[in-house]
């Protein structure tokens, strides 16, 4: 389902959760961070993978609201890998900071 012509926030979630990988369910069920630590050793690349919205985990946690433990560990996990990614655009072509302070 494309978010273009999302009405209702049931919709939206379900067009946000397409194409999620476990670390964006995890984000999005406010998993504690060492469940994402966890998923973040099992798969490091799932950290730079987008949904079918374009929302990569960070853009995920900072939608969620999550901790603040958590977003570190993302930050700093991405960081260490590529930190060009701290900055990428979502569908809306939001970087995970324009979210942050909308």
């Amino acid at each position: 389902m494309p978010t273009s012509g999302v009405t209702t926030v049931s919709e939206r979630r379900y067009a946000v959760l397409q194409g999620s990988t476990p670390l964006h369910l995890a984000l999005h069920l406010h998993m504690p961070s060492s469940i994402v630590q966890s998923l973040l050793e099992a798969y490091p690349q799932a950290l730079f993978l987008k949904n079918v919205t374009r929302q990569a985990p960070l853009h995920a946690a900072v939608e969620c609201g999550s901790s603040e433990e958590v977003m570190k560990l993302l930050v700093t996990s991405l960081w260490k890998g590529n930190c060009a990614a701290i900055m990428s655009c979502n569908q809306a072509e939001d970087t995970p900071l324009d979210m942050a302070v909308q």
